[in-house]
């Protein structure tokens, strides 16, 4: 679903964990759209949410992962490798971070474009 999305940024509110991603999506997704010239996939903002976040480990602070800048210019944490439903939560494998996320649910938000 996830992997290979680039990171953009991460957020944990009250109970909530948010990844700010580029989602990798392919045909058969009803938000694909051809992709842009230069681009092997169609990309687009999204959030991965995780709510009734309980615990959160492994997860590094964002100015520990070193960043990598595409041609555009515009930085990333690197992707999502492994994302798996684990008893109670979540286990999301990244540059980020091995992390276990202890939470009821998660969630694509994927951006509408203006």
């Amino acid at each position: 679903m996830v992997e290979d999305c680039c990171v953009l940024g991460w957020r944990h509110v009250d109970n909530t964990l948010i990844f700010e991603i580029e989602a990798s999506l392919w045909p058969g997704n009803s938000h694909y759209e051809e992709p842009k010239p230069g681009d092997w996939t169609c990309y687009k903002r999204s959030e991965l949410v995780f709510s009734g976040v309980r615990e959160v480990s492994g997860l590094l602070p964002i100015h520990q992962v070193k960043t990598t800048t595409d041609p555009d210019g515009t930085k990333d944490y690197g992707t999502i490798d492994v994302l798996t439903e684990i008893p109670g939560g979540f286990n999301v494998i990244g540059d980020f971070g091995d992390v276990i996320i202890l939470a009821e649910s998660m969630r694509l938000n994927i951006a509408k474009e203006a």
